[in-house]
């Protein structure tokens, strides 16, 4: 169907809106009363919007992705290749035949059905079971491209020179630390009899002191005693006498 084969009542026109109450589209101009929708400007609801609340394509889980790859390659059943009159098929080929679109720049042909005749394949990647089918029945594989380099093989590899310098210098650093963790625990240990040689000796000399006064000061006499040791016996029988008297 195209603008030129439509008949003249096909076509209708656009309705005039806001042109009195007449034309049914008056006064509002089909938008009702007040409201959102009503207005003019901003008025519009951007599509997914759910009034605030988390939209549907927010709240469904996320998995895959989609390949850069896939925008210019494209996979072919091995069946598909008997459709071809050429004996040697490429990319080209695949075009202009149909099988393929204009854009594809990368074709990979599988397993899938069987061949009835024998094919030359020329810059198309083909997988292992297409392969065997291909040579059992006669067909060659050509200028089969290669896969781009992963970005492992990119990276230039470092050389034996540098890693042993590196790990020299690692088994360096650790020996440091390991030797000067041993050197600590001998300061700690060596810090530690100091101290409990400085606490013995503190205990014996105050054990010495308190021996010392001990000796020093004498058991102190009464001052009875001290008249009773003065006094000889006949002096003692007298003032027993004395007392027995009064």
């Amino acid at each position: 169907m195209f603008l030129n084969s439509l008949s003249p009542g096909s076509r209708s026109k656009s309705m005039r809106v806001g042109r009195g109450i007449g034309s049914g589209k008056g006064k509002t101009s089909g938008r009702g009363h007040k409201g959102q929708k009503s207005r003019g400007g901003g008025g519009g609801i951007r599509k997914g919007f759910e009034g605030g609340q988390m939209p549907l394509q927010r709240r469904l889980p996320k998995f895959g992705f989609t390949s850069r790859i896939s925008g210019f390659s494209a996979s072919v059943r091995l069946s598909e290749l008997n459709n071809l009159k050429e004996d040697i098929i490429s990319i080209e080929t695949l075009k202009d035949a149909g099988i393929i679109n204009k854009h594809i720049r990368q074709v990979k042909v599988f397993l899938s059905g069987s061949l009835d005749k024998a094919v030359k394949l020329e810059g198309l990647t083909v997988s292992a079971g297409a392969a065997k089918a291909i040579n059992d029945k006669g067909g060659s594989i050509k200028d089969v491209p290669s896969k781009a380099p992963s970005k492992a093989a990119k990276k230039p590899a470092k050389s034996a020179t540098k890693l042993a310098a590196k790990t020299e210098y690692k088994s360096e650093d650790k020996q440091e630390v390991k030797s000067e963790d041993k050197q600590e625990v001998k300061d700690k240990d060596k810090q530690e009899v100091k101290d409990k040689d400085k606490k013995e000796a503190k205990s014996e000399d105050k054990k010495e002191s308190n021996m010392t006064v001990k000796e020093a000061k004498p058991v102190e006499e009464t001052q009875g005693a001290k008249e009773a040791k003065a006094t000889p016996d006949s002096d003692k029988k007298d003032i027993s006498d004395d007392k027995d008297k009064e």
